[in-house]
């Protein structure tokens, strides 16, 4: 374009005279002919490298756009846990109906509006449950006492959800008895929320989240293990044989729903210790992430 200019301020005719020429004499008529098609030709030239310049700089600017639109939407881009995972996958869980530890009604409304925190197990558990719900209730007074002191965290509370995976036996009265160890220990407020129900409404929240499970009655002793898929056994409820006793395998992984009752973000077990999970939930819920 450059070029262009310098030739034009040069080679400009007026009148059939070169503005800058030193020659006196009038240009022969097919001189003149033929510089104006050169000009004429010089003229489109550049006005197409400056339409070309323009339009390459307009979808640079397009793609510079959509790519840090695309960066702002993508979880992943945004933050990295130690302890955990953010889920690629944000689809909002479909409704379902359990009980709560007072009887009532409870589904996914229930977890519209704030954080939660959901594990599955049982209360007869003996090994994982009872350090993994000790562990998020701990985790849960650290996130307050954080936000009394800081104000920076979303406004939206977290709650923590226990789930369980033996209905036969544990009913609402069993579950709030259960809960009851579990208790804010200087205010003795309720820390956690507990959910029975329906043995197929359970498993269906439980493939939604990605969680697996495994209920059956035999003499083999009690495991805990991280399943790859949900056993078929398509009973409402299994209750415990005379001759036998009811088997639980259950993963041991927390699942964190934003307000939205999507999930934002998975906790494999062993769960980190209690303080690096508690950073990573201060950045979530700092950051608040759920809004692209």
């Amino acid at each position: 374009m450059n070029e262009c200019k310098q030739f034009l301020n040069i080679r400009f005719f007026k009148n059939g005279r070169s503005a800058t020429s030193p020659w006196s004499k009038p240009l022969a008529k097919n001189q003149r002919l033929f510089l104006a098609l050169l000009l004429t030709i010089l003229l489109s030239a550049c006005q197409n490298e400056t339409a070309t310049t323009t339009d390459q700089t307009a979808d640079q600017n397009a793609a510079s756009s959509t790519a840090q639109s695309q960066n702002a939407n993508a979880p992943s881009a945004r933050l990295e846990l130690q302890t955990g995972t953010i889920s690629q996958d944000r689809r909002q869980l479909t409704d379902f109906a359990l009980l709560d530890a007072t009887g009532a009604a409870f589904g996914r409304q229930e977890l519209l509006g704030q954080w939660s925190l959901l594990f599955f197990g049982f209360t007869r558990c003996p090994d994982i449950c009872p350090p993994t719900l000790s562990q998020l209730t701990a985790i849960q007074r650290r996130l307050a006492n954080h936000q009394a002191q800081h104000h920076d965290l979303v406004s939206e509370p977290l709650q923590t959800v226990f789930i369980s995976v033996d209905t036969q036996h544990d009913q609402p009265a069993v579950i709030a008895s259960y809960l009851d160890h579990f208790r804010d220990a200087e205010t003795e407020a309720e820390m956690l929320v507990g959910l029975t129900g329906d043995m197929r409404q359970v498993k269906a929240l439980a493939v939604q989240l990605g969680v697996a499970f495994e209920v059956h009655t035999d003499h083999s002793q009690h495991q805990h293990g991280n399943h790859q898929q949900v056993a078929n056994n398509d009973e409402a409820n299994t209750p415990d044989q005379a001759n036998g006793e009811t088997q639980v395998n259950h993963s041991g992984a927390v699942i964190l729903l934003d307000p939205e009752a999507r999930i934002h973000a998975i906790f494999p077990p062993p769960l980190a210790p209690t303080a690096a999970m508690h950073d990573d939930l201060i950045a979530l819920l700092r950051a608040d992430t759920s809004r692209p």
